[in-house]
């Protein structure tokens, strides 16, 4: 059976192929013709001059060049890192397992700032051989209010628990719980810090 830090990590690795084919789509899928070929002797002048085709009986039609639209990448929104940042954040430090020695904790730290790593450390978990896992998903995220050197996110979550103790036998409890939380985020320098978690 795949321990919960596996599905996470495998979890991660498609959603990254997902957002990868649908960029190398939107920059190399979208291909239109650009000029007209006329005949194998002649060449382009200019892409937005009219073209002059002949055809075999010599009459000149002329027709106007095909402009290649321009792709361009979305603007960087600030709002939107912020929201992403809340839900890496959350997702991350809410999934957790008595299996895999606090890495929930230990891989959310660089994301929050002293004061907020200062608390992290005391959700620290003793190792048991009973089972106990939370997988945690953001199902929706907004933006509350934002300042230029602060942020406060609002969340929606999921969360499937799975818990069994070493010496039961049969299947593995599990449930599903949804709940709503905020994230207060700091904008240090020129990087944004989770400040601080509070679920309702």
């Amino acid at each position: 059976m795949m321990t919960l830090r596996k599905r996470i990590f495998i979890i991660n690795i498609i959603v990254t192929a997902i957002i990868l084919a649908i960029f190398l789509y939107l920059v190399y899928g979208r291909e239109s013709d650009t000029s007209i070929i006329t005949s194998d002797s002649e060449s382009e002048t200019s892409p937005t001059a009219p073209k002059t085709i002949t055809n075999q009986d010599k009459t000149n039609i002329t027709k106007p060049a095909i402009a290649k639209p321009i792709l361009a990448l979305p603007a960087y929104s600030e709002e939107l890192y912020v929201r992403q940042l809340a839900k890496i954040f959350v997702e991350r430090f809410a999934s957790y397992s008595t299996q895999n020695d606090n890495n929930n904790i230990t891989d959310s730290l660089d994301l929050a700032t002293v004061s907020m790593q200062t608390w992290m450390k005391t959700q620290l978990k003793p190792g048991s051989r009973d089972y106990e896992g939370v997988v945690t998903q953001v199902l929706a995220s907004s933006v509350k209010e934002k300042t230029a050197s602060s942020a406060t996110v609002d969340l929606q979550i999921q969360q499937n628990f799975e818990q069994k103790t070493a010496t039961a036998v049969g299947a593995t409890q599990k449930e599903m719980r949804q709940k709503k939380g905020t994230v207060k985020l700091l904008k240090i320098g020129d990087q944004w810090k989770i400040d601080g978690l509070y679920w309702e």
